[in-house]
């Protein structure tokens, strides 16, 4: 399953993975077997994210909002909301200040600090 928000951008080249297409086991896919159900995840991308040309996100994953995700990059594990990730595998490179008021009129407030583990509950939403 893919889950995209609202207002998300998908630049071109943008693959989304939800499965490998084989199973990991050399016999098993010998035998033309299915993928086993530890490798299938569902991928999420929340409202207001960007996928740079050629970004690859693999199953299992979810983007936070307002996330920007830069060219050519492996997505291979959760992002948190309002930050820049880049590379392969991606990681955070720096926070994205939140505007204070997204489209809905939501408020939002997100601190320039970046603490070492980041999580959805570091979004504050009145």
């Amino acid at each position: 399953r893919v889950q995209l928000g609202n207002n998300v951008r998908l630049a071109a080249n943008v693959q989304l993975i939800g499965f490998p297409g084989h199973p990991i086991d050399a016999a098993a896919r010998a035998r033309g077997e299915a993928d086993t159900e530890d490798q299938i995840g569902d991928i999420v991308i929340e409202d207001d994210v960007w996928l740079g040309s050629g970004v690859r996100v693999l199953g299992g994953v979810r983007i936070g909002r307002g996330t920007i995700v830069g060219a050519g990059s492996i997505v291979t594990k959760d992002l948190p909301p309002f930050v820049i990730a880049a590379g392969v595998p991606a990681r955070v490179m720096r926070p994205l200040n939140a505007p204070a008021r997204l489209i809905g009129g939501a408020t939002y407030s997100v601190s320039n600090d970046l603490p070492a583990r980041v999580s959805n509950s570091d979004v504050i939403v009145p």
